[in-house]
């Protein structure tokens, strides 16, 4: 609570304390005026007694000066410059001189002042974290700052400080402040790339290239480079344009590429860490459901194979005959799905595809148009019922299903699953076309054939695309599963033609897009837009199940429910140390110090354990520049402008304790000479 006492001096008196400071006025004036009645019965009316009345009165003023908090209206501008990485001398040499203003450098990244000339600051502070501005100038009104300026976390560290320390007077206590940015570097910026990638998935690093003014016109290049320092691309780029560099991956681990940069003089200009994980995928159950042999199922359901997934293949043969062939299948599939056990690799008769248990054990159904067409109607709920509850679903269009009657495709799975805006239209029927297929980070060109038809793009998302942007693949969500159309029936042909690889990562980037994703608990990956430094805080989030909840833990990070994400719990962890950082989801009944998880816990867990890079503060420089530069160009622009706004300031109670002294001896000496 505030009083204005005159129209330059203020009372404030805490919130918190409020009770107690008005017992203590009420009580000084209570022995106050008990005071001047002992006076007034001792000396009646006198020259005396108005003198004790006098002095009695200057005691109880100076005693409340002194608890109470007063303050004096002021103009003056408290300011402080800050100076950052990338200041240069010419722009200390440009600092307005002032006794007034308090000097700090920001020693991150440490030393980097060492090159400059600070002889003409006065004392300029080091400082290890912007918060210490505020111990050392804690009523800053102008805050001016130069070089590459601070990041988005270190501006709001400072505003949550400023804040919390506001003046009651001001509803909002806030600086203003000055930014002066450093000049630009050249390099990379704006990057893009996965953390953590599956085994098999091709590795990407996108961005922008960013030159210095005089260089904007020059040609550079810029490489990647494995662990063995070979280079696996480059690109030759231009300031202000985009670059997309790749390399595939053959073994799981930790790796350590390097980005480097080169001028049209092929001098290296710099190179960065560019770090991520690769691990193994996850194993998926797959069922193929065809009407009959083709050489595209054969050949998925080989690779499907080699990959260690379960699959299960129910080729048609009657009307209600289907053939059945289990590949790598668990036993509880087996019990499901064949009636007589026996070997893994038997061929048996069955008269039922596929139940609903069966289905919601699976991860991923394949069927072509004319085995789609033939599901019953018992089939087609069963189908539908899994796909809304996550099951992925691919149908490949074939001509079977682009010559069928609407009123065949009314009663068929089409109807429940997509909307009829999306249902593929036929073309001219078998016409083949072909084309070169692309997909989202696909690296090589290679022909193949497809089927001529249009799929409508309606509430879809494309997946694979021709060479005249036709649409090849398109992936449409229903519940909590996903559908895709496919006119892609003879993707083998990169194997025969010796493209596995290619075949490969098409595959697994259709069966990623489509397959039921992982419900079990497990860490949230990284993203790809953000790498982290020493010294910095990074969010960390784990996708945890509600009967994981209470069981999972993990060292030095305090996982607490998200308000933004459901089912999620984040963190914040601190990074001291370069390089890995390794991080495990761990049950709280075991030894933290244990590596493995008890059995039963881990079973559920997809990605019980996930490594983080942490950078140092001199890697990414260029990047770190642009988004310190947009972060205190914004602080500048959202500060306010206090020129016209004032300020209260403690007054000096030097000349309260004088009053209470001299009034109190008086007193005193009247008692005793009187």
């Amino acid at each position: 609570m505030i009083f204005n006492i005159t129209e330059n001096l203020q009372l404030a008196l805490p919130s918190h304390l409020i009770a107690i400071e008005y017992g203590l006025i009420m009580l000084s004036f209570i022995i106050l005026g008990i005071t001047i009645v002992a006076a007034y019965q001792r000396l009646t009316y006198s020259r005396r007694f108005f003198v004790i009345v006098l002095l009695n009165m200057l005691s109880f003023c100076a005693i409340i000066g002194l608890i109470s908090d007063i303050k004096i209206k002021t103009q003056t501008e408290i300011s402080a410059v800050l100076l950052t990485y990338g200041t240069s001398q010419q722009q200390i040499e440009s600092i307005p001189k002032d006794n007034n203003t308090q000097f700090f450098l920001l020693s991150s990244p440490r030393n980097w002042q060492a090159s400059l000339d600070l002889s003409a600051l006065t004392k300029p502070l080091l400082i290890e974290n912007v918060g210490e501005i505020l111990v050392y100038q804690p009523l800053v009104t102008q805050l001016s700052v130069y070089g590459d300026g601070l990041a988005t976390p270190e501006w709001q560290i400072l505003n949550s400080l400023i804040n919390s320390t506001a003046h009651e007077n001001l509803s909002k206590q806030q600086f203003n402040v000055n930014f002066y940015p450093s000049s630009i570097r050249t390099g990379p910026l704006k990057l893009n790339w996965p953390k953590q990638l599956v085994l098999g998935q091709p590795f990407y690093i996108s961005g922008t290239f960013r030159a210095q003014k005089q260089d904007e016109e020059r040609i550079f290049k810029i490489s990647l480079s494995n662990a063995y320092d070979e280079v696996v691309d480059e690109f030759l780029i231009k300031h202000n344009e985009r670059f997309n560099l790749s390399a595939s991956l053959k073994s799981q681990g930790l790796f350590t590429y390097q980005l480097k940069v080169f001028d049209d003089d092929q001098t290296l200009l710099m190179s960065e860490p560019v770090s991520f994980s690769v691990t193994s995928a996850e194993k998926i159950k797959v069922v193929i459901k065809q009407s009959a042999a083709s050489f595209e199922s054969k050949h998925l359901k080989n690779w499907l194979a080699e990959q260690g997934e379960e699959v299960l293949v129910f080729t048609q043969v009657s009307k209600n005959k289907h053939i059945q062939q289990v590949v790598n299948a668990t036993t509880d599939v087996e019990v499901i799905s064949k009636p007589n056990k026996g070997d893994k690799s038997t061929v048996n008769i069955i008269d039922k595809a596929f139940t609903s248990i069966l289905l919601k054990d699976t991860d991923l159904l394949y069927m072509d148009g004319r085995a789609v067409l033939s599901l019953t109607q018992e089939e087609s709920t069963q189908v539908e019922m899994a796909v809304k509850n996550g099951l992925g679903l691919i149908i490949i269009v074939d001509d079977e299903l682009l010559l069928s009657s609407n009123e065949a495709l009314s009663h068929s799975l089409l109807t429940r699953v997509f909307s009829q805006e999306s249902w593929p239209l036929s073309t001219k029927v078998n016409q083949g076309l072909t084309t070169i297929p692309r997909w989202l980070h696909s690296q090589e060109e290679h022909t193949l054939s497809y089927t001529n038809a249009t799929l409508p793009k309606v509430n879809g998302e494309v997946l694979v695309e021709g060479n005249d942007s036709q649409t090849l693949a398109i992936a449409h969500n229903y519940g909590l599963g996903t559908a895709t159309f496919s006119l892609i029936n003879s993707s083998y042909q990169w194997l025969t033609s010796d493209n596995k690889s290619h075949y490969s990562r098409y595959w697994q980037y259709i069966i990623e897009k489509t397959a039921r994703s992982a419900q079990e608990s497990g860490w949230q990956k990284s993203p790809i837009e953000q790498i982290y430094f020493q010294g910095n805080t990074q969010p960390m989030c784990a996708q945890l199940n509600g009967d994981d909840i209470s069981d999972l833990q993990v060292e030095n990070i305090n996982l607490l429910p998200s308000v933004v994400l459901d089912s999620a719990y984040c963190g914040v962890y601190l990074s001291d140390y370069l390089g890995w950082h390794n991080f495990t989801l761990k049950n709280e009944k075991t030894d933290l110090n244990q590596v493995n998880m008890s059995t039963s816990l881990q079973n559920n867990i997809r990605s019980n354990s996930q490594s983080v890079f942490v950078y140092s503060q001199r890697n990414w420089l260029t990047w770190q520049q642009l988004l310190k530069h947009e972060a205190s160009h914004l602080a500048h622009k959202n500060s306010s402008k206090i020129a016209d706004k004032v300020s209260y300031l403690p007054i000096d109670k030097l000349a309260f304790w004088w009053l209470l002294f001299i009034s109190s001896s008086l007193l005193w000496y009247e008692r005793k000479i009187f």
